[in-house]
Order: structure tokens, then sequence, then C-alpha cells
């Protein structure tokens, strides 16, 4: 893992060591040679110091955003996925709602049957005030498990009685 520093080479470890115990001045050297990585198209390096930088600061949004783009750059869909939800958690706990509503569904459209999308879409339209539109996910949802397990309708259909029995079924300690 290369870089430079006043146009001569060094290894990235040897620029971030000193900053441990450091973690934001850590964190920011992550990101910046995994940005350096990624404009040398160097996708397997850049998601290397991205997923460095998010294991020290998992709330460091633009780091998630940098190393889904980076898993996306080496056709890891699936992955990248996963980090665009990471990246979309970090927005929502900052309460930067319509940033991780955008995220989400764009997290969807890239794959319609991702389940954590629509429960975490939903989630975010019921804390924007929107539950018609929450609503509206969580109904998708449905369809898409309906699509995975046929016989979905049959144990909808008999979760009222079961919730009747299991709240009249007292508790036992194990």
């Amino acid at each position: 893992m290369n870089a430079t520093l006043a146009g001569h080479p060094v290894q990235g470890e040897v620029l971030v060591r000193p900053l441990l115990g450091h973690e934001q001045l850590a964190a920011q050297a992550m990101f910046t040679l995994g940005v350096a990585k990624a404009s040398q198209s160097q996708h397997r390096m850049a998601e290397a110091w991205f997923d460095q930088c998010t294991a020290l600061q998992p709330d460091y949004s633009d780091a998630w955003a940098n190393l889904a783009s980076a898993r996306d750059n080496q056709g890891m869909a699936h992955e990248a996925n996963q980090a665009w939800l990471r990246c979309a958690l970090t927005y929502y706990h900052k309460r930067e709602l319509p940033q991780a509503l955008k995220l989400l569904q764009q997290v969807l459209a890239r794959a319609p049957g991702y389940m954590d999308a629509y429960i975490d879409i939903a989630a975010v339209l019921e804390e924007l005030h929107q539950p018609a539109e929450s609503m509206r996910y969580a109904v998708m949802l449905l369809k898409a498990l309906q699509a995975t397990v046929p016989s979905l309708p049959a144990v909808l259909a008999m979760l009222p009685e079961n919730l009747q029995v299991l709240e009249a079924a007292p508790l036992k300690p194990e």
C-alpha cells in the first residue's frame, strides 16, 4: 500500500501506525489512502483501506459509501449493498433521514429482493411521519416474502389466533 509523501513513496502503514490511538486521525488517514487507491483504480486496495476505516470508525458515512463503491467496482454487488445499508444506517443514527431513505431506496432498486432494505425503508418512513408510505413498503416486503415462502398467507392467517394463545400462556423461566 504505497502513498507519496513530499514526492517520495512510502508505505501506507507507516503513515497510519503513529496515528493509532487517535481513532479519528487514523480513520481520516485510512480514508485518504482509500480515496487515493480508488482514484488509481486499485479497488481492492481501496476496499482494504475503507474496510479498516469503517472498523475503526463505524459512523463514518463517507467511508461506508466509498467502501460500497470499491466493492461495486470489483463486481461484488451483495457486499456493496451491505456497505450501502451500513452507510444508510450511519445517516439514520445522525438523524439525516432523507439521506438514509435515498440510499435505502437505491439499494432496493439495485436488489429488489433485499428484505433488509424494505424493513429499513419502512422504519425510516415511520420516523418521517409517512405511515401510509411505510405501510406500502411493509406490504411489498410481505409480497417479496410470499414469493420465497408460498405458505406465508396461511401462516399470516393463523397469526391472530397464535398471538392470542401466546399472550395467554404464562412465561416460564428457563
